[in-house]
């Protein structure tokens, strides 16, 4: 495999100038140079195995197989899987027609729109059905629905990165039907009496129901970030035109620190420009599928990570997709996008420090374990308390641009201090922490703000 994807991108290189000075006007010849490429990088990072033992007969003579292959292994990869590797080359040909699907011409007609939708279920569907083959039990519903699942959001991805005439008027439905079609593969796994089933049986239960847990979070993620970009391309060009029509000197001053009715009205403004080009869906649908991809990812960190304080500050930038809306962030810009993430990793820390306390203390938290319970509740509830004021105080400034008193801030930092002292609580110690930074974060932020100010006066 290495050898043949060698030769592919020798030739293809071999190939470029040729293209470049001879074709350089048929967009055609480009992309068959470019399939020859990504043709040959696929056989050397991936190394699909080939059919060199004569497992195909129609191409090769199985009389004339040698006796000895002991090298195999070493030479073409040992494949331990069921399948011995060989839904591998489904990824190639995802891999190949995504790139089809996506360097379509922009200009295109309802022929070019129907073979790209036909490429971008083939791209989606053969990504899912690798995925059903090699890391899911063999169940054909489970398959079936994985495929469908994938190729819609192959479908999605694609018309949302390219769009068409018409795509944003369906996409919607494409995105709920994809949901829907997960939440039934989901279910399919958990129904059913544990009583009957064998151990073996329960585990490969409980594996495709996880399985299909990142196969969520994972597609979410990707849709999430395509309609960001889609939304920021849509505005930036509609900030352009309005720059290109107001030739003010007042505006690059006037954007610098605009009050809160301003802020509100380019709000409006967004969501009007939006509405316009058929796009309001896309913050709604975007922020909905950042959320989920952030629940599906907690519910895996639970999982693998049992429990990890640490693991949402590793996930929680994944909350920076999120765009300003109609019905759930209204207003969320500049600093404003940093208050979710924040929130959320505020949120965790002290949901896991209530479910400490009211799983009671153990013997790394007290000596005796005969001991009154009351005591040791009050003072990591007394320690939850002082570890989360800070923070919260730095949520409450980026939402809303309300700057904390200094002498606020000077009497609230040492609480961040007293919280490792009553409590052994790692949620709370981790808590504390982030409060001291947010403190230390907010002070450095107001005094910048406040010097732009004097600056601009």
């Amino acid at each position: 495999a290495c050898g043949t994807g060698g030769v592919l991108v020798m030739t293809g290189a071999s190939l470029v100038p040729v293209t470049a000075n001879v074709m350089g006007d048929e967009p055609v010849s480009k992309r068959l140079v470019m399939l020859l490429l990504a043709s040959g990088v696929f056989f050397v990072t991936f190394r699909p195995p080939l059919p060199w033992k004569g497992e195909v007969g129609m191409w090769y003579d199985a009389e004339h197989v040698p006796d000895t292959e002991d090298d195999d292994a070493r030479m073409y990869g040992a494949r331990e899987t069921v399948h011995h590797g060989w839904p591998s080359w489904l990824l190639m040909l995802s891999f190949l027609t995504a790139l089809v699907a996506v360097s379509s011409p922009r200009e295109q007609g309802e022929w070019t729109s129907t073979v790209r939708a036909i490429f971008s279920v083939m791209c989606g569907g053969c990504v899912g059905l690798y995925m059903a083959l090699e890391y899911f039990s063999e169940q054909a519903g489970l398959s079936v629905m994985l495929f469908v699942a994938c190729a819609l959001v192959g479908v999605f991805l694609s018309f949302t990165y390219v769009p068409s005439k018409s795509s944003f008027d369906y996409l919607p439905y494409v995105y709920f039907a994809y949901v829907a079609i997960l939440l039934l593969a989901y279910y399919s796994q958990t129904e059913g009496s544990t009583e009957m089933m064998d151990d073996a049986d329960i585990e490969d239960a409980m594996e495709n129901k996880l399985g299909v847990i990142s196969v969520f979070a994972g597609t979410s993620l990707q849709i999430a970030f395509a309609l960001k970009f889609r939304i920021r391309s849509t505005l930036e060009r509609h900030v352009r035109r309005k720059r290109v029509a107001s030739d003010s000197p007042f505006l690059p001053a006037a954007a610098r620190n605009r009050p809160e009715h301003f802020r509100n009205v380019s709000s409006r403004s967004a969501h009007r420009e939006m509405r316009a080009q058929a796009v309001s869906w896309m913050p709604i649908v975007g922020n909905i599928a950042t959320l989920t991809s952030f629940a599906a990812c907690l519910m895996l960190s639970e999982e693998f990570a049992n429990g990890s304080a640490l693991s949402v500050f590793a996930l929680a930038p994944i909350l920076l997709l999120l765009h300003q809306d109609t019905m759930m962030f209204p207003i969320l810009e500049d600093s404003q996008r940093y208050a979710p993430p924040l929130a959320m990793v505020i949120g965790k820390l002290c949901y896991d420090t209530v479910l400490a306390i009211a799983a009671g203390p153990n013997k790394v938290h007290v000596l005796t374990l005969s001991a009154s319970k009351v005591p040791w509740m009050i003072s990591n509830i007394f320690a939850l308390a002082c570890a989360s004021v800070n923070s919260i105080n730095l949520v409450h400034f980026l939402a809303t641009n309300v700057r904390t008193s200094t002498e606020t801030l000077l009497i609230t930092a040492p609480l961040g201090i007293l919280a490792p002292l009553f409590s052994k609580i790692t949620a709370v110690r981790v808590l504390a922490l982030t409060s001291a930074c947010a403190a230390a974060i907010q002070h450095a932020m107001q005094r910048r703000r406040a010097v732009a100010g004097l600056k601009y006066l």
